[in-house]
């Protein structure tokens, strides 16, 4: 039972990865014709030759595929959408029992409005893996036969990247491996947009026409680092007192200690969990006064909350106490400095009621008073701070719904004193609970969101919050109760007008997942960098993934 359960897997996960590919060689080798109108594609549900179990291959399939590819992010491949081609195939009943459309195919894809169709089989025998699949031309009719094979699950890795290819080149005529140019558009506070073109092999950020230059030390602000890991958090902080931050980059299990150069963050050291860890976040803090910071890492370990501290000590980068029993997170507060808040947690049922402020002594910490928010609002929930601008500090918060909300002190209590429209934030840093896998129900989960930070960018004295914002994938998008993967980001500058939260200006859009932003003068130059993390293919890998920072700066005139 268990080795079906992880064939199934894999084999679901893996899927995904190939069709994530599918969809991002198709999408980067159209976006030079942002001109010509989008390639509709209908993606029919594929036949599955293997034991019952898989099954579900059959709609995951048409569900991932839609997921990855949208005209609505600028792609100019269309995925025709999902009841219109059910109805198509309505037409022709035997072609939907048999899910064989050789025939029919053609007919299929006139009447769903496609260029293209692609349909197919996943076969699994013995442990052989195979992909037997047709890209069908549905103007000329023309067919082009796609097949690949592996000796086990683990091999279709490689087929993604193959046949990945076979069907971006053919239906747009591009090499994908091609050195692209991406064109972006970022908001002003004056309402008009510019556009920024940038360069790099393969598409991503790294060219000079996105990024600024610092008239200050004559160096091209702008880099990018990629990390072969699936990253949660990014924090800065100064552990060895020399007046210089390392970087530190957070995954699942691990630390990866960086030094901040020149060329952005360049790995020095990683700092390894140990066995059944699932990190949550980081924040650096200096408890006790010495001019160095204590990087403090919220973990689980096993089913309970098992928190660790990360120090220097005699030249190298190790945890120097674990075994803290809730979560906790630096929190700067206007007029009082940094605080160190924290949270219970249990895998059993989530967060504890209670927060508390915490202070460090000779024998370990200490609770040093309650931490009072209002009800439903967590640890990794807010921020504290003046953004109104009228001299009392808010609380700001985002909560289960992505909302933004104001809260303003009234007497002993908060109370709600504006909720945005707009959604924000979303999160791939989820815990899921043991509430109810006894009784079959879904399991529930609990959403560690990002940081908001507070600023002024602009230097116009004004405070600006600074947000992330991913935009949900899936058939369901945002309406599904536990989203699980993001198309694309972007990173998001807001100032209260008095009465709403405006925005000022917005990054361009990322394809995948933002998982962290950082703000800080890395270099000490006086110029702050905007530092933005985030996950290729918006969504937890199978493996280990990868994830890349990218720093720029910004300039409001």
């Amino acid at each position: 039972m268990k080795a079906g359960f992880s064939s199934k897997f894999k084999l679901y996960s893996l899927l995904g990865l190939l069709l994530f590919a599918f969809g991002f060689q198709l999408t980067c080798s159209t976006s030079a014709y942002a001109a010509e109108a989008p390639v509709r594609l209908a993606v029919l549900p594929w036949k599955v030759n293997a034991a019952p179990e898989h099954a579900y291959l059959r709609s995951a399939v048409t569900d991932m595929l839609a997921s990855r590819v949208g005209a609505g992010q600028g792609a100019q491949v269309e995925i025709v959408r999902g009841d219109l081609v059910e109805k198509a195939i309505e037409a022709y009943p035997v072609a939907a029992r048999t899910e064989s459309y050789g025939k029919v195919a053609r007919k299929i894809g006139k009447a769903a409005g496609a260029d293209y169709v692609l349909y197919g089989s996943i076969s699994v025998l013995g442990g052989v893996v195979s992909l037997d699949a047709t890209l069908l031309d549905v103007n000329e009719g023309k067919t082009t036969p796609l097949s690949d094979r592996g000796e086990n699950i683990d091999a279709l890795l490689g087929m993604t990247e193959r046949m990945a290819f076979n069907i971006a080149s053919t239906m747009t005529g591009v090499d994908p491996s091609e050195n692209l140019t991406y064109t972006g558009r970022f908001g002003t506070s004056d309402g008009e947009e510019r556009a920024a073109t940038f360069s790099g092999p393969g598409g991503g950020p790294g060219g000079e026409g996105f990024f600024r230059q610092s008239t200050k030390s004559g160096r091209k602000f702008g880099w990018k680092k990629n990390f072969n890991d699936f990253a949660i958090a990014m924090e800065l902080g100064d552990l060895d007192g020399d007046g210089r931050k390392e970087g530190y980059i957070l995954t699942r299990t691990d630390v990866i200690v960086t030094k901040v150069g020149a060329n952005g963050f360049e790995r020095v050291a990683r700092v390894k969990g140990g066995p059944e860890v699932r990190n949550v976040s980081i924040s650096a803090f200096d408890s006790d006064g010495d001019g160095k910071q204590e990087l403090y890492v919220s973990r689980l370990k096993g089913d309970f909350a098992d928190s660790c501290i990360l120090e220097k000590t005699g030249g190298a980068y190790k945890f120097t106490s674990c075994g803290l029993p809730y979560f906790v997170k630096a929190v700067v507060i206007e007029g009082d400095g940094p605080v160190l808040i924290s949270q219970g947690f249990r895998r059993a049922w989530g967060f504890s009621r209670k927060l508390y402020r915490m202070e460090r002594k000779s024998k370990g910490f200490k609770k040093a008073g309650r931490f009072k928010l209002p009800k439903g609002v967590d640890l990794y929930d807010f921020e504290l701070f003046d953004l109104t601008g009228e001299g009392e500090n808010n609380l700001v918060t985002m909560e289960a719904d992505r909302r933004i909300r104001i809260y303003i002190k009234k007497g002993r209590k908060w109370k709600v004193d504006w909720t945005s429209p707009d959604k924000y934030g979303g999160t791939l840093n989820v815990i899921e609970l043991d509430t109810g896998k006894q009784q079959g129900d879904v399991a529930k989960v609990v959403k560690m969101r990002s940081k908001m930070l507070r600023t002024d960018l602009d230097g116009d004295g004004l405070p600006e919050l600074i947000v992330k914002k991913n935009e949900a994938g899936g058939v369901f998008g945002d309406r599904s109760e536990h989203v699980r993967q993001f198309k694309s980001g972007t990173v998001r500058s807001l100032s209260w007008d008095g009465v709403v939260l405006e925005e000022n200006w917005r990054t361009k859009e990322m394809v995948g997942y933002i998982a962290d932003v950082l703000i800080d003068d890395t270099d000490g130059d006086g110029i702050s960098e905007v530092m933005i993390l985030f996950v290729d293919g918006g969504r937890v890998p199978v493996g280990s993934g990868r994830s890349t920072v990218v720093s720029y700066i910004f300039s409001g005139s």
